[in-house]
């Protein structure tokens, strides 16, 4: 595993087939990139190809499929960490990008300055969010659903975050209320964040919980929206905020798909 970054903390980038590799390079170490998907490799660092990673080459690798997008990978990560807890080494934090993020804020802010100054007073309280979406607008606008009934629709009624909290209250034996949830301001999307070692494992063991539960792949049969993969994504962003850990917003920007 790549991990010359002096932040203990594991950074993955997630494609699956080609990178914008010139944002990398001079910094290849810092990162691994992680393949995922059946689609071929295309890289032409030699730096970079050497610190790729085929998901489906992992010990805990869980084929999930195309339309569960990066969750495979965390999905096969968690996994790989309870066959093998060294498997990153001791890594403190993990951290997860998508191969359209820049390695910069929308600020312009260096990515990795901003972990090594910032990772040690963040702890296990907190979460540094790369995609923070304004939650009323997440609601009001997305509005994704999880409609039992019509496992087809993507958006309108029933909301996804309702069975998700309750989910969460069934888990852990809580009583959180939608309003509450709410009253959030944004919300951690996109399955991009950096997250001790620690929490990644409690969340994982929720998530995954949930989806089996629920057998996230009756949604969207005709795989028209990757709808498995947006609900992970906000099953994650609910996990956070009804754990009660703080967002520390670092948007990074974004780039073409490739």
């Amino acid at each position: 595993m790549n991990s010359e970054n002096n932040t203990n903390c594991s950074l993955f980038v997630v494609f699956h087939s080609r990178l914008h590799e010139e944002q990398y390079l001079g910094n290849e170490v810092a990162y691994t990139f992680v393949k995922v998907g059946d689609m071929p490799t295309q890289t032409t660092s030699p730096k970079i190809r050497e610190g790729v990673i085929e998901c489906c080459n992992m010990s805990g690798f869980v084929n999930k499929g195309k339309h569960w997008a990066e969750s495979e990978f965390l999905i096969s990560l968690y996994h790989t960490l309870k066959k093998n807890p060294n498997y990153l080494n001791g890594s403190r934090w993990l951290g997860f990008l998508q191969y359209d993020h820049t390695c910069t804020s929308r600020k312009g802010e260096d990515l990795l300055a901003h972990l090594q100054e910032n990772l040690e007073q963040i702890g296990d309280e907190k979460v540094v969010c790369f995609a923070p979406i304004d939650l009323a607008t997440e609601i009001n606008s997305n509005h994704i659903a999880m409609d039992f009934s019509n496992p087809q629709k993507l958006r309108g009624d029933p909301l996804c975050y309702f069975p998700m909290i309750a989910d969460y209250n069934k888990f852990y034996g809580t009583n959180h209320k939608y309003i509450d949830f709410t009253r959030n301001k944004s919300i951690a999307l996109c399955s991009a964040f950096v997250i001790s070692t620690v929490n990644f494992m409690k969340m994982m063991e929720f998530v995954i919980w949930a989806a089996d539960k629920n057998n996230l792949d009756q949604f969207d049969p005709e795989r028209k929206h990757r709808l498995a993969g947006g609900l992970m994504e906000r099953y994650y962003g609910t996990w956070i905020a009804l754990s009660g850990i703080e967002l520390v917003d670092f948007p990074l920007g974004e780039l073409t798909h490739l």
